[in-house]
């Protein structure tokens, strides 16, 4: 008797009579994807294939067939080493599918080489297609590929190429193509390698990584952009110490606009070509570099008029405008988000900065190691935003005048003057200053003296010393310029603009506004041509005008490549509040208003 026991499958024919002593066969055909399962009472036989073949028969027997889904043997093979697979081999059913996860080690990948069983590779883990087979897939692991760049900012060059595809722990190299006098320069190194000429050597590359590059002039800095994560907004930080000196204190909340800062102290071999060209002073060989060397170590033995010097030389060879940073810039960039006594967190040790560490610190561990001199610029890591030396080697001079009152003011100000061009000899300038602030530390003090909110100050400001040097800053580009005429600058490098200023609590309280006449020729205050505005100005209220006109109604929104024109001249761009405003003059009429100051919306010089 033949019986099927459920679906998915039959027998040729019914049941069968079979003489005694003697055998038989039936075929059973299963539905795709299935196979028998043969059970039998008193028959005795087997099945090869889809064929039963009973064994003698002795008696009335009956053989069930059952049909199963049928399984099949997936497998995995590895070729060679570098990672492994969670197991060989998988039982799987018909048109189902199964996954094997492979585990490369460090810097490799999984790679299908024998793609037997239709499947896909996504990440780490191989799927199968629809299994209806016995099948196999085999891997091999080869070395990730990343791709390294390269971006240049900028003109004066071009790179030979600006990406590559490298192995895992390989190195690649750039070549760079710098214009007549001009040389690359790396702002950001993400990819920790070398320039060496003209040819960029990465590091061993374990990731993806970007380059930046620019092309300056040998003597032009390397600048470092110093911003809020929010293009063109106000920077704010807690600015001193509660633990240093009386001059640091109080511990006061600053704002700031984004600024640039070089991403080294000035080197000898780019103040050098300012005394070559006869702007700067000369400085005796018997002092100059105190023997210990030039070329990239720090210039020294140059006082903060020497510093004005350099600057005026390099702004007029560049036509870049370059200044030393405020001293609320300089340490904003010297603490680099942290609020640690160092950029490094409470310790800093002689293997991060060049200082005094003969003395023993009962807080931080001390190597005992004293150099004696300045070291090359870039002797040690940077700090976390990619600037060089922030504490120690040579003390940094900055804008600011001395005075303990001054930095008291500053917790009273609110507001930041934005001066475009920034000069330090304006708004910085201060009747009768004979001391500027200086920062950092140097190669000859202790530890204590190179915390970010430690000051010290110049004799004067005509003496240099073998401690101080000096870095430089510069406002973005996008804020650069000169919005009140077509005039050029004058002589020395200086547009007049707002000349005092009161800022407190979170009113503009009064300014003198100077003019230039229609040579651009500067105009004294005492030709009548200045003019102060007073009262109050609250942020979020319309300005009334003499004529009836407010605020709102002389709103001046100046697309890219729009002259201005002298009807709505820009006088000065302020921050308030939230927003950006302009000092604009209508007619007769002048006013703060507001402006849409964005990236799809910029100044540009007339």
């Amino acid at each position: 008797t033949l019986i099927v026991s459920g679906t998915n499958g039959t027998i040729d024919e019914g049941n069968k009579t079979v003489e005694q002593g003697q055998t038989t066969t039936f075929t059973v055909t299963p539905d795709p994807g299935y196979e028998a399962l043969i059970t039998t009472s008193g028959c005795d036989g087997t099945l090869s294939g889809n064929t039963y073949t009973t064994g003698t028969v002795m008696a009335d027997c009956t053989v069930t067939a059952t049909f199963v889904i049928r399984k099949y043997e997936v497998s995995a093979s590895i070729l060679g080493t570098n990672g492994s697979v969670d197991g060989t081999s998988k039982a799987v059913e018909y048109e189902q599918t199964a996954m094997f996860t492979f585990t490369p080690d460090t810097g490799y990948e999984a790679s299908i080489t024998i793609n037997g069983c239709d499947g896909s590779l996504s990440g780490n883990t191989y799927t199968t297609g629809a299994v209806t087979d016995d099948c196999t897939v085999t891997a091999t692991f080869i070395r990730k590929k990343y791709e390294v760049s390269i971006s240049v900012l900028g003109t004066n060059g071009s790179v030979d190429v600006t990406s590559k595809a490298v192995e895992y722990e390989q190195i690649t190299t750039f070549t760079f193509i710098p214009e007549t006098d001009y040389e690359a320069s790396i702002i950001s190194n993400g990819c920790d390698g070398s320039l060496s000429g003209n040819t960029y050597t990465t590091g061993t590359v374990k990731a993806d990584c970007t380059v930046m590059a620019v092309f300056k002039r040998p003597y032009e800095p390397t600048m470092v952009t110093i911003e809020n994560l929010s293009p063109n907004s106000m920077i704010t930080f807690n600015m001193g110490s509660t633990l240093g000196s009386n001059d640091e204190a109080p511990m006061h909340p600053v704002h700031i606009f984004n600024f640039e800062l070089s991403k080294t102290e000035v080197t000898w071999a780019q103040y050098q070509p300012c005394i070559d060209d006869g702007e700067c002073p000369e400085i005796d060989d018997a002092v100059g570099d105190q023997a210990w060397g030039k070329g990239e170590r720090p210039v020294i033995n140059v006082s903060w008029n020497d510093a004005q010097t350099y600057i005026r030389w390099l702004n007029t060879k560049t036509s870049v405008t370059y200044r030393l940073p405020t001293e609320t810039e300089w340490e904003y960039a010297a603490r680099a988000g942290t609020t640690t006594p160092f950029s490094t967190g409470n310790c800093l040790l002689t293997d991060q900065a060049n200082y005094n560490g003969s003395y023993a610190n009962t807080e931080c561990e001390q190597s005992g190691l004293y150099r004696k001199q300045t070291v090359p610029v870039a002797s040690y890591d940077p700090n976390p935003w990619g600037l060089y030396d922030m504490h120690g080697n040579v003390a940094e001079l900055v804008l600011d005048c001395y005075t303990e009152e001054s930095y008291q003011e500053k917790k009273e100000q609110t507001w930041f003057l934005f001066r475009a061009p920034w000069s330090s000899s304006e708004v910085f300038e201060v009747q009768g200053c004979t001391e500027r602030v200086v920062r950092g530390g140097h190669w000859h003090n202790l530890m204590y003296f190179l915390r970010s909110s430690n000051r010290l100050r110049t004799v004067d400001l005509d003496t240099g010393n073998e401690y101080t040097g000096f870095r430089l800053a510069r406002t973005p580009t996008k804020l650069q310029g000169d919005w009140t005429s077509n005039c050029l600058l004058s002589s020395d490098g200086v547009r007049y603009d707002i000349v005092n200023y009161v800022f407190r609590s979170n009113n503009f309280s009064s300014f003198t506004q100077k003019y230039t006449d229609s040579n651009c020729t500067s105009v004294s205050t005492a030709s009548g041509h200045s003019e102060t505005y007073s009262g109050t100005y609250s942020i979020g209220s319309d300005v009334t005008l003499s004529s009836g006109l407010t605020a709102s109604e002389l709103d001046l929104n100046i697309e890219q490549g729009t002259n201005i024109d002298s009807a709505k001249t820009v006088k000065q761009i302020v921050y308030l509040g939230s927003n950006y405003m302009y000092l604009g003059k209508q007619g007769a009429d002048t006013a703060i208003r507001p402006i849409d100051f964005n990236a799809n919306k910029v100044f540009t010089k007339n």
